[in-house]
C-alpha cells in the first residue's frame, strides 16, 4: 500500500472490511487498522487487493440455479426408460451457493451427481419434464 502521490511503501494494515462504495459501485470503500500514525483518516492510498479464493469441487453458471420454493436448486438430467426406450428427464438438485462472482457460483450439493447439469434451455424446465440435448 502507498500514500497517493508517494513512492514510499506502508506496511503493517491490516484490512478489516470491504464494501463497495454506496454512490459509486465501480469504488471499493476499505476499512484498515494501522500500526502506527502514516495515514490519518481519509487520506486516500493506492493498493493491491488480491482476493484468494478456494478450490471448489462444482462452479455453475448462474443461469444454472434457481431459487424457489423448497430452496435453492439445479436440474440435473436423468435418463430413464421411457415406453419406448431411454429417456431423459429433468431431476431437481438441492445445492448451497458458497461464493459467486457476476457469472459463475460455487455449489455444494446434498448429493454428487455423476450426470450433466441443465446450464440453459429455450423451454421451461420443471423437475420430471422430458428434455433433449441441443447438440452445437
Amino acid at each position: 500500500m502507498k500514500k497517493y502521490g508517494s513512492s514510499d511503501e506502508i506496511g503493517g494494515q491490516s484490512v478489516i472490511e470491504v464494501t463497495y462504495n454506496e454512490k459509486d459501485d465501480s469504488l471499493l470503500d476499505v476499512t484498515i487498522e494501522a500500526d502506527d500514525d502514516t495515514l490519518t483518516v481519509g487520506d486516500m492510498v493506492t493498493a493491491n487487493i488480491i482476493k484468494q479464493s478456494e478450490q471448489y469441487s462444482y462452479v455453475v453458471p448462474l443461469g444454472a440455479i434457481h431459487i424457489g420454493e423448497g430452496g435453492t436448486y439445479l436440474f440435473a438430467v436423468e435418463e430413464t426408460e421411457g415406453v419406448l426406450g431411454m429417456v431423459l428427464e429433468a431431476e431437481k438438485v438441492s445445492v448451497r451457493i458458497l461464493e459467486q462472482n457476476s457469472d459463475y457460483a460455487a455449489i455444494s450439493l446434498d448429493e454428487a451427481p455423476e450426470r450433466e447439469i441443465i446450464v440453459g434451455s429455450d423451454r421451461a424446465v420443471e423437475a420430471g419434464g422430458r428434455i433433449r440435448r441441443k447438440i452445437s
